[in-house]
């Protein structure tokens, strides 16, 4: 093993230097020694190798200077093209806003790891066949770290973070060992990649604990008076009775909060079997179908979700909520007229000043007077549902499920669930999933202590399918009097403002 000894010794009153050795690797700019001193762009590694001894005195020669296609592609084209598609990355971002046409720069990102992982491997093909067995693994292990790059910047989200811990830890170990293994020290050579990935994954993770941290602290107040509130229901009889028995309701429904709920396309009747399309088409000459689509066989048959075919787009979310919320409205209110809910009044005529709540059948009754006076549920804004769709759903609309959306206030538990009764048994609509978060099993942590029933359904009357708006999923929520009193302007502020720092 000619590496013992070290690189200098003294033998025969003389200073012996090594100069060469018969396996090298080319040093890297991002693999740098310890040793400010060296200079050196190889380094001679520390493995065996087997020398012809058949005849005394022979030589064998050994080329030491790197292979210049060795260094071409690994070390030459590789970190040209990544660094040159971070400059154009930062470019798009700079122009993006003025040129449609420029690609986003995470995509300029991901294009240019991925040519560096190409060029990798083509290095790995050319130490390979050149007999160089420990740069191919070098090259090998370079190239699927660098392919963990390029899919933390092709997908977007919260799993970037996990993405840079994921390519520094990767190319930490694996170059950990490409050290041990050439040199026999796991830290002869700092990995400079790895540190400069680290010191982007830190201060992003540490800075996502602090602002996690505070939006529960804005809310703790609020936890506090909710968790009060929970707690002397559940100490009540009464309370808790009632709270047993919406859970074995909503358990006896078996649409709990696990199911997968996503606004979804009609099914098209092309795409159906051939006994199903042809029942179809008998049955829909009845309908007003344009002939063009059916001379293609290309129509959508309502009511009848393609579970394959999620809402892509976000104009066709919205034009569906529209129609919808305006079909939610009136059966809410036939809801609350039926189980005695209510609704928050304003008392000024300009709505500035305190608002109280009415049950829905006195106003009808008593103070018709009130109507223009409720306050109605209005569809998410564009701008939150925006952030919601970048911030939680990865881009995809078939995720929102709030944009048409309605309440109900109730002043017993038991009026709660007699509504929730109600709208099971209701035909003109269906529902697909019930969060109840008034069980002793949920964790209030998720909501900061805030508690209701949250239902997820879709309006399947004659005239949502008539105006194309059968399959929009809408949620309604169901809460008693003493929550909907905690809930205040300023509590929503500080829930917005806990809602930012979360990035939800």
């Amino acid at each position: 093993e000619w590496w013992e000894g070290g690189d200098e010794s003294r033998w025969c009153g003389a200073t012996w230097k090594r100069v060469g050795a018969p396996l090298w690797r080319y040093r890297g700019g991002l693999y740098l020694s310890y040793n400010r001193n060296e200079t050196r762009y190889w380094d001679f590694v520390q493995l065996p190798i087997e020398l012809s001894t058949s005849e005394e005195g022979s030589r064998e020669v050994f080329v030491l200077p790197p292979a210049y296609g060795e260094s071409l592609w690994t070390h030459v084209f590789a970190p040209f093209f990544q660094g040159s598609c971070f400059l154009l990355a930062c470019i798009v971002a700079r122009l993006g806003d003025r040129f449609k046409l420029l690609p986003p720069s995470n995509l300029v990102l991901a294009a240019g790891s991925l040519l560096a992982a190409f060029f990798n491997f083509i290095g790995v093909f050319y130490a390979a066949s050149s007999g160089l067995a420990h740069l191919a693994v070098e090259q090998a292990l370079k190239g699927g770290s660098t392919m963990i790059l390029f899919a933390t910047f092709y997908w977007q989200g919260p799993r970037f973070v996990y993405g840079l811990w994921a390519y520094s830890v990767a190319d930490a170990v694996t170059w950990g060992i490409m050290c041990y293994w050439l040199f026999h020290d796991a830290f002869a050579r700092l990995a400079i990649a790895s540190l400069l990935t680290l010191c982007h994954a830190l201060p992003i993770s540490l800075l996502r604990i602090y602002h996690l941290r505070h939006s529960k602290l804005l809310l703790r107040g609020d936890q506090v008076q909710y968790d009060a509130l929970w707690e002397s229901l559940c100490r009540s009889e009464d309370g808790l009775a009632c709270i047993q028995h919406l859970r074995k309701v909503v358990e006896m429904i078996g649409l709990d909060k696990d199911n997968y709920c996503r606004q979804l396309n009609r099914q098209r009747a092309d795409r159906l079997s051939a006994p199903l399309k042809e029942q179809y088409i008998s049955m829909a000459h009845t309908q007003p179908i344009h002939h063009i689509f059916w001379d293609i066989r290309h129509w959508c048959m309502p009511n009848r979700p393609d579970k394959e075919s999620g809402v892509s787009s976000f104009n066709q979310l919205f034009t569906a909520s529209s129609v919808a919320n305006l079909l939610l409205c009136d059966l809410v209110q036939s809801w609350a007229h039926r189980c005695e809910g209510m609704f928050m009044v304003e008392d000024g005529e300009d709505g500035s000043s305190d608002a109280r709540f009415m049950k829905w059948v006195d106003i009808l009754r008593h103070r018709p007077e009130y109507i223009p006076r409720v306050r109605r549920c209005t569809m998410k804004r564009h701008s939150r549902a925006m952030e919601k769709l970048l911030r939680s759903y990865g881009n995809n609309p078939s995720h929102l499920l709030d944009v048409a959306r309605g309440c109900i206030v109730f002043e017993s538990l038991a009026q709660l669930t007699n509504c929730l009764g109600v709208m099971i048994t209701d035909s003109n609509v269906r529902v697909e999933r019930i969060k109840n978060r008034l069980d002793i099993e949920y964790d209030s942590d998720e909501s900061a202590g805030y508690r209701d029933v949250c239902i997820n359904l879709r309006v399947i009357n004659k005239t949502a399918q008539a105006l194309g708006a059968e399959l929009h999923v809408c949620e309604v929520q169901l809460l008693t009097l003493e929550f909907a009193k905690l809930k205040t302007a300023d509590g929503h502020k500080r829930y917005v403002q806990s809602r930012n720092d979360r990035g939800t």
